[in-house]
């Protein structure tokens, strides 16, 4: 391949997906990556991936918040309950942000607690609780609450790039 300087797992996946679809870099209008949060040495090994292939390819990267894939919930799914998303961590506090109606972030993504995620939970109902940490099971039976298991994914981050709009 032109791109072989690579090094790592990442670049081979990248070829036999790029063979099995039947296309080459050339065909493609963007590379999407997942921006975090997320694993550091999986975010960035990603992102340098994504980089180096949109500067040697000429393709644009577009980065994708972990956030939005985990929160890809059908706009009557969202109407009149707040969303909010939950990654898990390496440690016991996950990752947590609130996102608007469009899907922007209500405010910066936080580091939360048990007891913080209770506290932000209990007065935002109903509310959709979207993502993949452990705590989310705590929330399981609770009346208002609209769980939403889902872990970020790569079908979900090529989704998202490419329809920037987000008209899912």
């Amino acid at each position: 391949s032109e791109f072989g300087f690579f090094t790592g797992e990442a670049a081979p996946m990248i070829e036999r997906a790029m063979s099995k679809a039947g296309c080459n870099y050339a065909d493609l209008e963007r590379i999407a990556v997942a921006v975090g949060p997320g694993s550091f040495t999986g975010i960035r090994v990603g992102l340098a991936e994504a980089l180096g292939l949109s500067l040697a390819s000429g393709v644009p990267a577009v980065g994708v918040s972990s956030f939005l894939t985990v929160a890809n919930v059908e706009p009557r799914e969202r109407q009149d309950r707040r969303l909010f998303a939950l990654l898990g961590s390496r440690r016991e506090e996950p990752f947590l942000v609130e996102l608007d109606s469009n899907l922007g972030f209500v405010r910066a993504p936080a580091v939360v607690t048990a007891e913080g995620l209770d506290e932000i939970l209990a007065s935002a109902h109903p509310l959709i609780l979207a993502g993949d940490a452990p705590l989310m099971g705590r929330y399981a039976k609770q009346v208002g609450i609209l769980l939403m298991q889902s872990s970020p994914g790569a079908l979900e981050v090529a989704m998202l790039a490419a329809d920037p709009a987000r008209r899912f």
